[in-house]
C-alpha cells in the first residue's frame, strides 16, 4: 500500500526497499495499482527474477509497514498527451492576438474542457449532438474563444469583422480544437489510450490532421470562390475599383 494522489491504473511504480541490516535493503521491484483504499492505493508487485531465499525474506514482511521506502512514479502518457499539445498549439495559433496571449487562451480552453467533461460525466452517455450543443452553450459569450474576429492579430483588423468566416466554419474550427484537447468518448479524437494499447497510437493524430486539411479546404473555398473574394484579397489582386 502506498499513499499518493492521482495514481492511474496505467501508471507504474518503482519501489526501492529501505531495510537496514537486511539482504533486501535496496531491493527494487515494480508495482501496478490494484485498487484504491482509504489514504492511498493497494499495489500489485511484479518481480521478474528473484532468488528463493530473498523471496522468503520478502514474504516474511507481509502485513508489516515498511517506512522510508523510495517510490518513483512513472506516469503513463498515451496518445492524448501529444494530441492535447497539438490542440493547444492549434488554439494559440488561431486565437493569440494583441489582447489575449497564449497563457490566457490555454487557461480558458482548460476551463471549458473541464466543464464539458463534467457535463458528459453527469449526463451518463449523451449523444454527440447533446455534447456539441453543450459546448456551444459554454462558448456563447466567451470573450476569448467565441469571437471569430479573434483570428486577426490587431484590434483595428478585428473591428472590421470576420468577413466571410461563416458561423458554421467557425463552429467546426472550435469543435476540432476541443476534440484534440479533451478525452470524451464519442466526441474527442482520443478518449483514453486504447489506440496506444492496440498499437494504433498515431491514429488520433492522423484523424486530427485529416480534419485540419478539411478545414483548410473549406476555408480556401470561402476565400477564393468566385463572387466571395474578401475585400483585402480583391484589393491585392487589383480588383477593387
Amino acid at each position: 500500500v502506498i499513499s499518493v494522489f492521482n495514481l492511474t491504473p496505467k501508471d507504474r511504480v518503482k519501489v526501492t526497499l529501505n531495510i537496514p541490516s537486511n539482504k533486501l535493503d535496496g531491493f527494487v521491484f515494480w508495482a501496478d495499482r490494484a485498487s484504491a483504499i482509504a489514504g492511498g492505493y493497494r499495489m500489485l508487485g511484479r518481480v521478474v527474477r528473484m532468488r528463493p531465499d530473498k523471496r522468503e525474506m520478502l514474504q516474511s514482511f507481509i502485513g508489516q509497514t515498511l517506512w522510508d521506502c523510495r517510490v518513483n512514479i512513472c506516469r503513463y502518457y498515451h496518445a492524448p498527451c501529444d494530441l492535447y499539445s497539438l490542440g493547444m498549439i492549434y488554439f494559440c495559433s488561431l486565437l493569440a492576438n494583441d489582447e489575449h496571449d497564449e497563457a490566457e487562451i490555454c487557461r480558458v480552453v482548460e476551463e471549458v474542457g473541464r466543464k464539458l467533461a463534467a457535463f458528459v460525466s453527469a449526463a451518463g452517455k449523451p449523444e454527440l449532438y447533446e455534447i456539441e450543443r453543450k459546448l456551444g452553450e459554454l462558448l456563447a459569450g466567451n470573450r476569448v474563444l467565441s469571437v471569430p474576429e479573434a483570428v486577426f492579430y490587431r484590434a483595428a483588423d478585428r473591428k472590421a469583422g470576420a468577413g466571410d468566416l461563416s458561423e458554421e466554419l467557425w463552429s467546426a474550427c472550435q469543435k476540432l480544437g476541443f476534440a484534440m484537447t479533451t478525452e470524451i468518448a464519442g466526441f474527442s479524437l482520443c478518449s483514453g489510450g486504447d489506440e496506444t494499447a492496440s498499437g494504433r497510437g498515431a491514429a488520433p493524430i492522423k484523424k486530427a490532421l485529416d480534419r485540419l486539411k478539411d478545414l483548410n479546404l473549406w476555408t480556401e473555398g470561402r476565400l477564393f470562390a468566385p463572387g466571395v473574394l474578401r475585400r483585402e484579397l480583391r484589393a491585392v489582386a487589383d480588383l477593387e475599383k
